[in-house]
Protein backbone atom coordinates (compact mmCIF):
# COMPACT_ATOMS: atom_id res chain seq x y z
CA UNK A 1 0.00 0.00 0.00
CA UNK A 2 1.42 3.39 -0.84
CA UNK A 3 2.61 5.40 1.86
CA UNK A 4 0.07 8.06 3.68
CA UNK A 5 1.49 11.80 4.48
CA UNK A 6 0.73 12.21 7.97
CA UNK A 7 -1.68 14.76 6.80
CA UNK A 8 -3.57 12.03 4.67
CA UNK A 9 -3.70 9.78 7.81
CA UNK A 10 -5.01 12.63 10.10
CA UNK A 11 -7.76 12.84 7.43
CA UNK A 12 -9.06 9.41 7.19
CA UNK A 13 -8.55 9.29 11.05
CA UNK A 14 -10.99 11.86 11.46
CA UNK A 15 -13.97 9.61 10.96
CA UNK A 16 -12.28 7.40 13.61
CA UNK A 17 -13.77 5.94 17.28
CA UNK A 18 -10.93 5.26 18.97
CA UNK A 19 -11.95 3.51 22.50
CA UNK A 20 -15.04 1.75 22.35
CA UNK A 21 -18.35 2.88 22.91
CA UNK A 22 -17.52 6.48 20.72
CA UNK A 23 -20.53 6.41 18.91
CA UNK A 24 -22.30 7.90 21.64
CA UNK A 25 -20.50 11.18 21.55
CA UNK A 26 -23.58 13.06 20.16
CA UNK A 27 -22.78 13.65 16.86
CA UNK A 28 -23.83 11.70 13.71
CA UNK A 29 -20.99 8.41 13.78
CA UNK A 30 -21.44 8.69 9.60
CA UNK A 31 -20.32 12.40 9.21
CA UNK A 32 -16.60 13.12 9.66
CA UNK A 33 -16.27 15.61 12.66
CA UNK A 34 -13.01 17.62 11.56
CA UNK A 35 -9.52 17.98 13.75
CA UNK A 36 -9.12 21.22 15.20
CA UNK A 37 -6.09 23.24 15.26
CA UNK A 38 -6.58 25.80 17.60
CA UNK A 39 -3.58 27.67 17.01
CA UNK A 40 -1.70 28.62 13.43
CA UNK A 41 -0.47 25.93 11.63
CA UNK A 42 2.94 25.42 13.76
CA UNK A 43 6.58 26.30 11.74
CA UNK A 44 9.04 23.76 12.22
CA UNK A 45 10.36 24.82 15.13
CA UNK A 46 7.77 24.86 17.21
CA UNK A 47 6.91 21.76 19.51
CA UNK A 48 3.95 20.51 18.73
CA UNK A 49 1.81 18.20 20.79
CA UNK A 50 -0.44 15.85 18.60
CA UNK A 51 -3.30 14.48 20.74
CA UNK A 52 -6.27 11.83 19.07
CA UNK A 53 -9.07 11.26 21.12
CA UNK A 54 -12.74 10.21 21.20
CA UNK A 55 -13.79 12.68 24.05
CA UNK A 56 -15.49 14.36 21.14
CA UNK A 57 -19.15 14.90 22.94
CA UNK A 58 -20.06 18.85 22.45
CA UNK A 59 -19.03 19.55 26.19
CA UNK A 60 -16.00 17.77 25.67
CA UNK A 61 -15.19 19.72 22.66
CA UNK A 62 -15.93 23.06 24.50
CA UNK A 63 -13.48 22.01 27.27
CA UNK A 64 -10.74 21.57 24.40
CA UNK A 65 -11.14 24.21 22.36
CA UNK A 66 -11.95 26.72 25.64
CA UNK A 67 -10.13 25.55 28.54
CA UNK A 68 -7.73 22.81 28.16
CA UNK A 69 -6.10 23.79 24.76
CA UNK A 70 -5.38 27.30 25.16
CA UNK A 71 -4.12 26.98 29.12
CA UNK A 72 -1.67 24.47 28.16
CA UNK A 73 -0.45 26.53 25.71
CA UNK A 74 -0.08 29.92 27.98
CA UNK A 75 2.23 28.17 29.72
CA UNK A 76 4.41 26.07 27.45
CA UNK A 77 5.87 27.17 24.20
CA UNK A 78 4.55 24.58 22.45
CA UNK A 79 1.19 23.91 20.38
CA UNK A 80 -1.39 21.31 20.49
CA UNK A 81 -3.28 19.54 17.67
CA UNK A 82 -6.16 17.10 17.96
CA UNK A 83 -8.40 15.14 16.05
CA UNK A 84 -11.85 14.33 17.68
CA UNK A 85 -12.88 10.97 16.59
CA UNK A 86 -16.16 9.35 16.17
CA UNK A 87 -17.50 6.19 14.13
CA UNK A 88 -15.89 3.01 13.48
CA UNK A 89 -12.30 3.73 12.19
CA UNK A 90 -11.41 3.64 8.08
CA UNK A 91 -7.99 3.70 8.35
CA UNK A 92 -5.00 1.35 9.73
CA UNK A 93 -4.62 4.49 12.76
CA UNK A 94 -1.96 5.00 14.49
CA UNK A 95 0.17 1.94 12.80
CA UNK A 96 0.97 4.17 9.65
CA UNK A 97 2.74 6.89 11.99
CA UNK A 98 4.32 4.61 14.29
CA UNK A 99 5.74 3.40 10.60
CA UNK A 100 6.36 6.93 9.15
CA UNK A 101 8.30 8.16 12.92
CA UNK A 102 5.52 10.46 13.83
CA UNK A 103 3.31 9.07 16.62
CA UNK A 104 0.77 10.96 18.52
CA UNK A 105 1.66 12.10 22.09
CA UNK A 106 -1.70 11.46 22.86
CA UNK A 107 -3.86 8.67 22.10
CA UNK A 108 -6.93 7.86 23.98
CA UNK A 109 -7.57 4.02 24.69
CA UNK A 110 -6.85 1.28 26.21
CA UNK A 111 -4.59 -1.59 26.89
CA UNK A 112 -6.14 -3.98 24.87
CA UNK A 113 -6.18 -1.50 21.77
CA UNK A 114 -2.43 -1.02 22.40
CA UNK A 115 -1.57 -4.53 22.71
CA UNK A 116 -0.39 -4.86 19.69
CA UNK A 117 2.29 -1.28 20.06
CA UNK A 118 3.51 -3.13 23.12
CA UNK A 119 4.69 -6.25 21.75
CA UNK A 120 6.36 -4.43 19.03
CA UNK A 121 7.95 -2.43 21.30
CA UNK A 122 6.17 0.65 19.83
CA UNK A 123 5.87 2.08 23.35
CA UNK A 124 8.15 3.37 26.29
CA UNK A 125 6.88 1.99 29.58
CA UNK A 126 4.85 5.49 31.74
CA UNK A 127 5.53 3.85 35.43
CA UNK A 128 7.53 7.00 36.27
CA UNK A 129 4.98 9.57 35.01
CA UNK A 130 2.30 7.12 36.15
CA UNK A 131 4.04 7.18 39.89
CA UNK A 132 3.79 10.66 39.90
CA UNK A 133 0.32 11.07 39.56
CA UNK A 134 -0.97 8.58 42.22
CA UNK A 135 1.20 10.46 44.52
CA UNK A 136 -0.82 13.59 43.60
CA UNK A 137 -4.47 12.24 43.01
CA UNK A 138 -4.04 9.37 45.31
CA UNK A 139 -4.00 5.52 44.64
CA UNK A 140 -5.71 3.79 41.74
CA UNK A 141 -8.87 1.89 42.10
CA UNK A 142 -7.21 -0.79 39.79
CA UNK A 143 -4.49 -1.03 38.26
CA UNK A 144 -4.34 -4.53 35.84
CA UNK A 145 -6.25 -2.87 33.06
CA UNK A 146 -3.39 -0.66 32.20
CA UNK A 147 -0.20 -2.59 32.78
CA UNK A 148 1.62 -5.39 30.13
CA UNK A 149 3.82 -7.44 30.91
CA UNK A 150 4.55 -5.70 34.38
CA UNK A 151 4.76 -2.62 33.43
CA UNK A 152 2.54 0.53 32.93
CA UNK A 153 1.74 1.38 29.69
CA UNK A 154 -1.31 3.42 29.90
CA UNK A 155 -1.36 7.13 31.55
CA UNK A 156 -5.32 7.00 33.30
CA UNK A 157 -7.90 8.48 31.99
CA UNK A 158 -10.88 7.44 33.52
CA UNK A 159 -12.31 3.98 34.74
CA UNK A 160 -14.59 2.06 32.80
CA UNK A 161 -17.09 -0.88 34.19
CA UNK A 162 -18.51 -2.55 31.64
CA UNK A 163 -21.90 -4.82 31.99
CA UNK A 164 -23.43 -2.63 34.20
CA UNK A 165 -27.61 -3.63 34.67
CA UNK A 166 -29.62 0.14 33.79
CA UNK A 167 -32.80 -0.43 34.60
CA UNK A 168 -36.13 1.97 34.81
CA UNK A 169 -37.06 2.82 38.64
CA UNK A 170 -40.39 4.27 37.70
CA UNK A 171 -41.22 1.17 35.56
CA UNK A 172 -39.49 -1.41 38.12
CA UNK A 173 -41.82 0.39 41.18
CA UNK A 174 -44.95 0.57 39.11
CA UNK A 175 -44.70 -3.06 38.61
CA UNK A 176 -43.46 -4.50 41.26
CA UNK A 177 -40.24 -5.62 39.61
CA UNK A 178 -37.07 -6.26 41.90
CA UNK A 179 -33.60 -5.83 41.29
CA UNK A 180 -32.69 -9.34 39.58
CA UNK A 181 -29.99 -11.42 40.85
CA UNK A 182 -29.96 -14.20 38.81
CA UNK A 183 -30.82 -14.96 34.39
CA UNK A 184 -34.26 -16.10 35.44
CA UNK A 185 -35.32 -13.26 37.00
CA UNK A 186 -34.06 -10.99 34.51
CA UNK A 187 -36.12 -12.61 31.89
CA UNK A 188 -39.01 -12.72 34.11
CA UNK A 189 -38.55 -8.88 34.90
CA UNK A 190 -38.10 -8.12 30.47
CA UNK A 191 -41.21 -10.38 29.99
CA UNK A 192 -43.34 -8.52 32.42
CA UNK A 193 -42.48 -5.13 30.95
CA UNK A 194 -42.49 -6.55 27.57
CA UNK A 195 -46.10 -7.70 28.11
CA UNK A 196 -47.35 -4.66 30.29
CA UNK A 197 -50.10 -2.43 28.92
CA UNK A 198 -48.96 0.58 31.47
CA UNK A 199 -45.51 1.14 29.40
CA UNK A 200 -44.63 1.41 26.17
CA UNK A 201 -41.63 -0.17 26.13
CA UNK A 202 -39.82 -2.79 25.57
CA UNK A 203 -37.98 -5.12 28.06
CA UNK A 204 -34.57 -5.39 27.27
CA UNK A 205 -32.07 -3.72 24.97
CA UNK A 206 -29.87 -7.39 23.48
CA UNK A 207 -27.41 -6.05 20.57
CA UNK A 208 -26.62 -7.62 17.12
CA UNK A 209 -25.27 -5.04 15.09
CA UNK A 210 -22.34 -6.30 13.02
CA UNK A 211 -20.88 -2.84 10.96
CA UNK A 212 -19.74 -1.41 14.91
CA UNK A 213 -19.54 -4.16 16.90
CA UNK A 214 -18.53 -3.11 20.24
CA UNK A 215 -21.68 -3.22 22.15
CA UNK A 216 -22.48 -6.71 21.06
CA UNK A 217 -18.67 -8.40 22.08
CA UNK A 218 -19.33 -6.28 25.54
CA UNK A 219 -22.99 -7.92 26.32
CA UNK A 220 -21.45 -10.93 25.44
CA UNK A 221 -18.63 -11.42 27.37
CA UNK A 222 -20.88 -10.15 30.27
CA UNK A 223 -23.41 -13.54 29.86
CA UNK A 224 -20.10 -14.99 28.97
CA UNK A 225 -18.55 -14.22 32.80
CA UNK A 226 -21.44 -14.23 34.95
CA UNK A 227 -22.64 -18.39 33.50
CA UNK A 228 -19.15 -19.16 35.16
CA UNK A 229 -16.87 -18.73 31.41
CA UNK A 230 -14.03 -17.30 30.19
CA UNK A 231 -11.78 -16.96 27.65
CA UNK A 232 -7.80 -17.77 28.88
CA UNK A 233 -6.85 -20.13 31.58
CA UNK A 234 -3.21 -20.65 33.15
CA UNK A 235 -1.49 -23.38 31.02
CA UNK A 236 0.66 -24.30 34.32
CA UNK A 237 1.02 -22.04 36.93
CA UNK A 238 -0.62 -18.26 37.27
CA UNK A 239 1.55 -16.01 35.32
CA UNK A 240 3.19 -17.93 33.20
CA UNK A 241 1.51 -18.72 29.28
CA UNK A 242 -2.24 -19.02 28.62
CA UNK A 243 -4.27 -21.07 26.42
CA UNK A 244 -7.61 -20.99 25.05
CA UNK A 245 -10.42 -22.12 27.99
CA UNK A 246 -13.63 -20.54 25.67
CA UNK A 247 -16.67 -23.83 27.00
CA UNK A 248 -18.74 -24.42 24.68
CA UNK A 249 -21.03 -25.27 27.38
CA UNK A 250 -20.51 -21.31 28.98
CA UNK A 251 -20.90 -20.16 25.70
CA UNK A 252 -23.34 -22.01 24.40
CA UNK A 253 -25.92 -20.73 27.81
CA UNK A 254 -24.71 -16.89 26.91
CA UNK A 255 -25.91 -16.69 23.82
CA UNK A 256 -29.16 -18.83 25.04
CA UNK A 257 -29.94 -15.84 27.87
CA UNK A 258 -29.44 -13.34 24.42
CA UNK A 259 -31.97 -15.16 22.46
CA UNK A 260 -34.90 -15.50 25.34
CA UNK A 261 -34.15 -11.66 25.93
CA UNK A 262 -33.87 -10.79 22.66
CA UNK A 263 -37.92 -12.26 22.76
CA UNK A 264 -38.43 -8.77 24.38
CA UNK A 265 -36.13 -6.62 22.73
CA UNK A 266 -35.97 -4.35 19.42
CA UNK A 267 -34.78 -6.78 16.43
CA UNK A 268 -30.61 -7.48 17.85
CA UNK A 269 -29.76 -6.88 14.00
CA UNK A 270 -30.27 -3.07 14.34
CA UNK A 271 -29.32 -2.41 18.05
CA UNK A 272 -26.23 -1.23 19.08
CA UNK A 273 -24.36 1.04 21.81
CA UNK A 274 -25.87 4.29 19.64
CA UNK A 275 -29.58 2.66 19.22
CA UNK A 276 -29.22 1.51 22.68
CA UNK A 277 -28.85 5.23 23.79
CA UNK A 278 -31.34 6.54 21.57
CA UNK A 279 -34.20 4.23 22.79
CA UNK A 280 -33.17 4.38 26.10
CA UNK A 281 -33.86 8.33 26.09
CA UNK A 282 -36.80 7.92 23.97
CA UNK A 283 -38.17 5.94 27.19
CA UNK A 284 -39.03 2.57 24.77
CA UNK A 285 -36.09 0.05 26.50
CA UNK A 286 -36.42 -0.52 30.09
CA UNK A 287 -33.56 -2.47 30.68
CA UNK A 288 -30.01 -3.23 28.87
CA UNK A 289 -26.55 -3.50 29.83
CA UNK A 290 -24.17 -0.43 29.41
CA UNK A 291 -20.80 0.99 30.68
CA UNK A 292 -20.71 2.89 33.93
CA UNK A 293 -23.86 5.00 34.53
CA UNK A 294 -23.31 6.86 31.03
CA UNK A 295 -27.41 6.26 29.93
CA UNK A 296 -28.43 8.68 33.09
CA UNK A 297 -25.54 11.28 32.26
CA UNK A 298 -26.68 11.38 28.31
CA UNK A 299 -30.39 11.44 29.38
CA UNK A 300 -29.39 14.61 31.84
CA UNK A 301 -27.60 16.13 28.94
CA UNK A 302 -30.76 15.81 26.74
CA UNK A 303 -33.10 16.64 29.38
CA UNK A 304 -31.44 20.26 30.59
CA UNK A 305 -31.18 21.26 26.56
CA UNK A 306 -34.68 23.32 26.02
CA UNK A 307 -33.88 22.64 22.31
CA UNK A 308 -34.37 18.80 23.37
CA UNK A 309 -38.22 19.68 24.33
CA UNK A 310 -38.21 15.87 26.31
CA UNK A 311 -40.95 15.42 28.09
CA UNK A 312 -40.10 12.20 29.84
CA UNK A 313 -37.74 12.30 32.76
CA UNK A 314 -35.14 9.61 31.75
CA UNK A 315 -32.26 10.41 33.73
CA UNK A 316 -33.86 10.52 37.68
CA UNK A 317 -35.18 7.07 36.83
CA UNK A 318 -32.14 5.55 35.34
CA UNK A 319 -30.89 3.20 38.04
CA UNK A 320 -27.85 0.95 37.94
CA UNK A 321 -27.15 -2.79 39.68
CA UNK A 322 -24.77 -5.68 39.02
CA UNK A 323 -25.04 -7.57 36.16
CA UNK A 324 -27.23 -10.91 37.32
CA UNK A 325 -25.53 -14.12 37.44
CA UNK A 326 -26.89 -17.59 35.61
CA UNK A 327 -27.60 -18.81 39.18
CA UNK A 328 -26.81 -17.90 42.69
CA UNK A 329 -24.08 -21.22 42.73
CA UNK A 330 -21.65 -18.78 41.14
CA UNK A 331 -18.87 -16.80 42.05
CA UNK A 332 -17.11 -15.49 39.08
CA UNK A 333 -13.68 -13.70 39.24
CA UNK A 334 -15.68 -10.81 37.63
CA UNK A 335 -19.31 -10.46 36.10
CA UNK A 336 -17.94 -8.16 33.51
CA UNK A 337 -14.78 -5.90 32.20
CA UNK A 338 -13.32 -3.08 33.64
CA UNK A 339 -11.35 -1.17 31.35
CA UNK A 340 -8.34 2.12 32.15
CA UNK A 341 -8.71 4.73 29.42
CA UNK A 342 -5.58 6.57 28.99
CA UNK A 343 -2.87 6.63 26.62
CA UNK A 344 0.22 5.17 25.95
CA UNK A 345 3.48 6.90 24.96
CA UNK A 346 5.04 5.95 21.90
CA UNK A 347 8.87 5.88 21.26
CA UNK A 348 9.47 8.70 18.84
CA UNK A 349 6.66 10.90 20.61
CA UNK A 350 7.44 14.50 21.51
CA UNK A 351 8.11 12.76 25.49
CA UNK A 352 9.31 16.27 26.97
CA UNK A 353 6.14 18.12 25.76
CA UNK A 354 4.05 15.29 25.94
CA UNK A 355 4.86 14.62 29.60
CA UNK A 356 4.32 18.37 30.30
CA UNK A 357 0.62 17.74 28.51
CA UNK A 358 -0.22 15.09 30.62
CA UNK A 359 0.81 16.45 33.81
CA UNK A 360 -1.50 19.68 32.76
CA UNK A 361 -4.43 17.48 32.06
CA UNK A 362 -4.17 15.08 35.26
CA UNK A 363 -1.34 15.76 38.10
CA UNK A 364 -3.54 17.20 40.76
CA UNK A 365 -7.41 16.15 42.09
CA UNK A 366 -9.01 19.75 40.90
CA UNK A 367 -7.35 18.87 37.70
CA UNK A 368 -8.33 15.22 37.43
CA UNK A 369 -12.11 15.68 38.68
CA UNK A 370 -12.60 18.61 35.85
CA UNK A 371 -11.53 15.25 33.21
CA UNK A 372 -14.06 12.94 34.79
CA UNK A 373 -17.09 14.75 35.82
CA UNK A 374 -17.82 15.54 31.93
CA UNK A 375 -21.38 13.47 30.93
CA UNK A 376 -20.90 10.89 33.07
CA UNK A 377 -18.77 8.73 30.97
CA UNK A 378 -15.87 8.00 32.60
CA UNK A 379 -15.32 7.32 36.62
CA UNK A 380 -12.18 8.91 38.25
CA UNK A 381 -9.51 6.47 38.11
CA UNK A 382 -8.14 7.46 41.27
CA UNK A 383 -9.51 7.00 44.96
CA UNK A 384 -10.66 9.93 46.52
CA UNK A 385 -11.80 12.01 43.48
CA UNK A 386 -15.36 11.79 43.25
CA UNK A 387 -15.40 13.29 46.73
CA UNK A 388 -13.45 16.12 46.12
CA UNK A 389 -15.15 19.68 46.24
CA UNK A 390 -14.22 19.86 42.57
CA UNK A 391 -15.55 16.65 41.21
CA UNK A 392 -19.24 17.18 43.17
CA UNK A 393 -19.28 20.69 42.02
CA UNK A 394 -20.37 19.68 38.47
CA UNK A 395 -23.55 20.77 37.43
CA UNK A 396 -25.20 17.37 36.87
CA UNK A 397 -23.79 16.35 40.21
CA UNK A 398 -25.99 18.50 41.85
CA UNK A 399 -29.33 18.06 40.40
CA UNK A 400 -31.98 15.76 41.73
CA UNK A 401 -30.08 15.79 45.63
CA UNK A 402 -27.21 14.34 44.10
CA UNK A 403 -29.09 11.16 42.63
CA UNK A 404 -26.54 10.75 39.84
CA UNK A 405 -23.19 11.67 42.62
CA UNK A 406 -25.07 8.39 44.42
CA UNK A 407 -25.34 6.34 40.82
CA UNK A 408 -21.52 6.76 40.82
CA UNK A 409 -20.64 5.89 44.30
CA UNK A 410 -22.64 2.49 43.96
CA UNK A 411 -20.59 1.81 41.20
CA UNK A 412 -17.27 1.94 42.67
CA UNK A 413 -18.74 0.62 45.93
CA UNK A 414 -21.17 -2.90 44.78
CA UNK A 415 -20.04 -2.94 41.16
CA UNK A 416 -16.34 -2.12 41.32
CA UNK A 417 -15.47 -4.65 43.27
CA UNK A 418 -17.62 -7.44 41.23
CA UNK A 419 -15.29 -6.69 38.37
CA UNK A 420 -11.57 -6.17 39.79
CA UNK A 421 -11.43 -9.54 40.29
CA UNK A 422 -8.38 -10.56 38.14
CA UNK A 423 -8.07 -12.96 34.41
CA UNK A 424 -5.16 -14.89 33.28
CA UNK A 425 -4.09 -12.49 30.60
CA UNK A 426 -0.71 -11.93 28.75
CA UNK A 427 0.22 -9.25 26.00
CA UNK A 428 -0.64 -11.88 23.37
CA UNK A 429 -4.12 -12.47 25.13
CA UNK A 430 -4.52 -8.91 25.54
CA UNK A 431 -4.39 -8.43 21.57
CA UNK A 432 -6.37 -11.36 20.61
CA UNK A 433 -9.34 -9.86 22.43
CA UNK A 434 -8.68 -6.50 20.24
CA UNK A 435 -11.94 -6.06 17.88
CA UNK A 436 -10.48 -6.25 14.76
CA UNK A 437 -6.21 -5.89 14.47
CA UNK A 438 -4.86 -2.31 14.58
CA UNK A 439 -2.55 -3.47 11.47
CA UNK A 440 -5.52 -3.96 8.62
CA UNK A 441 -4.66 -2.43 5.69
CA UNK A 442 -8.41 -2.72 4.31
CA UNK A 443 -11.17 -0.35 5.43
CA UNK A 444 -12.70 -2.14 8.52
CA UNK A 445 -15.63 -3.16 6.51
CA UNK A 446 -13.83 -5.29 4.55
CA UNK A 447 -11.63 -6.66 7.42
CA UNK A 448 -14.17 -9.28 8.29
CA UNK A 449 -16.11 -9.17 11.46
CA UNK A 450 -14.52 -8.86 14.57
CA UNK A 451 -14.87 -12.55 16.17
CA UNK A 452 -17.23 -12.39 18.95
CA UNK A 453 -19.65 -10.14 17.30
CA UNK A 454 -19.58 -12.54 14.00
CA UNK A 455 -20.59 -15.53 16.92
CA UNK A 456 -23.80 -13.61 18.34
CA UNK A 457 -24.62 -12.41 14.97
CA UNK A 458 -24.43 -16.17 13.56
CA UNK A 459 -26.58 -17.39 16.05
CA UNK A 460 -29.00 -14.74 16.97
CA UNK A 461 -29.29 -12.86 14.05
CA UNK A 462 -28.45 -15.07 10.55
CA UNK A 463 -30.04 -18.49 12.29
CA UNK A 464 -26.69 -20.25 11.88
CA UNK A 465 -25.75 -23.05 14.01
CA UNK A 466 -24.80 -22.71 17.48
CA UNK A 467 -22.27 -25.23 17.16
CA UNK A 468 -20.87 -24.42 14.24
CA UNK A 469 -20.26 -20.91 14.77
CA UNK A 470 -18.68 -21.43 18.79
CA UNK A 471 -16.50 -23.59 16.67
CA UNK A 472 -15.22 -21.17 14.14
CA UNK A 473 -15.28 -18.55 17.36
CA UNK A 474 -13.06 -20.77 19.52
CA UNK A 475 -10.27 -21.24 15.69
CA UNK A 476 -10.12 -17.74 15.44
CA UNK A 477 -9.38 -16.66 19.04
CA UNK A 478 -6.66 -19.37 18.95
CA UNK A 479 -5.44 -18.60 15.64
CA UNK A 480 -5.18 -14.62 17.41
CA UNK A 481 -3.52 -15.56 20.21
CA UNK A 482 -0.72 -17.65 18.34
CA UNK A 483 -0.67 -14.11 16.28
CA UNK A 484 -0.04 -12.58 19.66
CA UNK A 485 2.80 -14.89 20.63
CA UNK A 486 4.46 -14.16 17.54
CA UNK A 487 4.33 -10.79 17.51
CA UNK A 488 6.25 -10.58 20.92
CA UNK A 489 8.73 -13.01 19.70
Amino acid sequence: MPSRTRRQVLAALAAAGLAGCSALGGSDPSTETPGSTPSSTPSTETPEVFMMTDYNTEPWQRKWEQEVVPGFEDQSDATVRYNLSTGPPQAPSTQELVAEGDPPEVYHNTAVMVAKHALEGDLQPVDGLVDDLVAANGDLHVEYPMRSQGRAHIVPHGLHLGGVLHYRRDVYDELGLSVPETWAELVENARAIDGSDRFDTRGFAVPGISASGDKTRSDFISWLYTAGGRFWRWQDEPGGRVELDFRTEQVRAALDLMSRLAQYSPEPAETGAASTAGAWLDGTVAQCLFPNAWLAGIAYDAESDPAQERSLSISPNTAVAPAPLRDRTLDPPTRGWVRVNGTPLFRGANTQYAEGFLRYLYEGPERQADKNNVTMRSLPPYEGILETEEYRSAEVYQAEDGYFLDLERQLLDEVLPLHAGTRPRTPAARYAMQPIPPDTTADWEDAGPEILTELVQATLVDGKSTDDAIARARQRLHSRLEDGRELSG
